[in-house]
């Protein structure tokens, strides 16, 4: 039972992300998906007179995005560059990160001599912010969730196998669940267009749309989304983890929090195109995979009536996980590869390169549109 608690309250969290998306959407564009940074090297790392010790500093622009991902409590002891802090002051910095979000209303900060500027974005290419001209000339390099990024940061996540075996019981779990499938939303026209694929999956099998996008609601409070995500687990044999956009290493908290909290529910996604770099088969239904959305419906009900083959999947959808603290993980790591990226320019093992960022927001190169 502690462990089905467990469960219930982690599909809680990510439904409640998504039912109150209009309502904390500007919290959350001002945080963790619209969290992007920019860098910049002040002219030449310090010299600290006294101990003659090199020292490299990273600044971060806006003074949120430090206090949302816990850089202020980052250890340069445990990176391989000990010589490399957090620097408050901009000026005094080698790099400096700002996020996307900041530009459009924020006037240029004073680029010093050979700082380095990176844009960073948590945002698929659709909803990332371009830097105005007026920033957009002084950036060098990019870093977001996409694995080409000049630097990666993966802030969704990446699965990984559990230590741990499994003894649940999934004749059981799956003896309990009535329903088809279950779609949770407020955010109702997508550049994805994944509310056209429900209507669609909808005329082949029974849909549940929660949300402002749908008719069934779960309320604002947490009590309420809590019973909603019960029902969620016990009740539906499919979650439809669709994302807004479906671009290039594009895959969300939607799907992660399924993994992380080893909700026994299998989700079914709309790509992307590359998920199969980063996700292990198996373990989810891809809508790319079927030629159509009436193809689809009718593998999903399918698997959901053939009792070997569901609990084949959750069983193998079992065996990963996600870490707790892997957000706070690849910020760390991000910090850690400036500080490896200042210590090589300065032994002259690597050149800047040139716009790097515009990779990151390149939509016609990453994304596809839906239809």
């Amino acid at each position: 039972m502690a462990e089905l608690r467990k469960i219930r309250w982690g599909l809680f969290t990510a439904i409640f992300l998504s039912i109150s998306f209009s309502s904390i959407a500007i919290l959350s564009n001002s945080y963790l998906l619209r969290g992007h940074f920019i860098w910049y090297t002040a002219p030449r790392p310090k010299i600290d007179q006294q101990q003659k010790i090199l020292t490299f500093r990273i600044a971060w622009y806006h003074q949120n995005s430090e206090i949302h991902y816990g850089i202020s409590k980052y250890d340069p002891t445990k990176c391989d560059v000990p010589n490399c802090l957090v620097e408050q002051n901009t000026t005094l910095a080698d790099i400096v990160v700002l996020r996307h979000s900041d530009l459009p209303y924020s006037s240029p900060i004073e680029k010093e001599g050979n700082q380095i500027w990176v844009l960073h974005t948590g945002e698929c290419p659709h909803h990332t912010i371009r830097p105005p001209s007026k920033w957009a000339k002084h950036i060098d390099l990019g870093a977001s969730y996409m694995e080409q990024s000049d630097f990666f940061v993966p802030i969704y996540g990446r699965v990984k196998l559990r230590k741990a075996g499994t003894t649940r019981n999934f004749t059981r779990i799956l003896k309990s669940k009535r329903k088809d499938a279950v779609w949770v939303s407020s955010h109702c026209n997508t550049h994805g267009k994944r509310e056209n694929l429900v209507k669609e999956l909808a005329k082949y099998m029974n849909v549940d749309t929660y949300g402002t996008c749908g008719k069934k609601k779960c309320g604002r409070q947490y009590d309420d989304l809590k019973k909603c995500a019960e029902t969620f687990v016990q009740d539906y044999k499919f979650y439809f983890a669709f994302e807004n956009s479906i671009c290039d290493n594009y895959t969300t908290e939607k799907l992660y929090s399924l993994f992380r909290d080893r909700a026994p529910i299998i989700p079914v996604i709309n790509g992307p195109r590359d998920v199969r770099k980063y996700l292990p088969e198996g373990t989810y239904i891809n809508r790319f995979d079927f030629a159509s959305p009436k193809l689809l419906a009718e593998e999903l009900k399918r698997i959901g009536n053939n009792e070997s083959e569901y609990i084949r999947i959750l069983q193998e959808k079992d065996k990963y996980t996600l870490s707790d603290d892997f957000k706070l993980k690849a910020v760390y790591k991000f910090q850690c590869d400036l500080c490896k990226y200042l210590r090589n320019i300065h032994n002259g093992e690597v050149k800047k390169k040139a716009k790097g960022w515009q990779q990151i927001v390149d939509e016609g190169q990453l994304c596809v549109p839906g239809k």
